[in-house]
C-alpha cells in the first residue's frame, strides 16, 4: 500500500476545534474520536497517483456517534 506511513487529517469547519492527524495502520485504516461537527478530509501529502482527484471529502459527526469514511484512492498501477 503506498499510502501507508502518510496520515490522515480531519480539518475542523469550527475553527475552536483542533485539526487532527491521523496516521494510517498497516492496513491503511484509521480510527479518531473527534469532537461532533463538519471536518474535511484529506491525506498528507496528497500529491501524486490519483490522492487530488479522490479527495478532500467532507464527514459530518454526529453528537456521540460515529462515521465512517472510506477513501479509494485510484493509483494506476496496474
Amino acid at each position: 500500500n503506498p499510502y501507508i506511513g502518510r496520515s490522515v487529517v480531519l480539518i475542523p469547519e469550527k475553527p475552536n476545534i483542533a485539526i487532527t492527524y491521523v496516521p494510517l495502520s498497516s492496513t491503511g485504516t484509521f480510527s479518531r474520536t473527534v469532537p461532533a461537527g463538519r471536518y474535511t478530509v484529506t491525506l498528507i501529502p496528497c500529491a501524486e497517483m490519483g490522492c487530488r482527484n479522490a479527495l478532500p471529502k467532507t464527514a459530518v459527526v454526529p453528537a456521540n456517534g460515529a462515521v465512517q469514511v472510506t477513501i479509494d484512492i485510484d493509483t494506476g498501477i496496474r
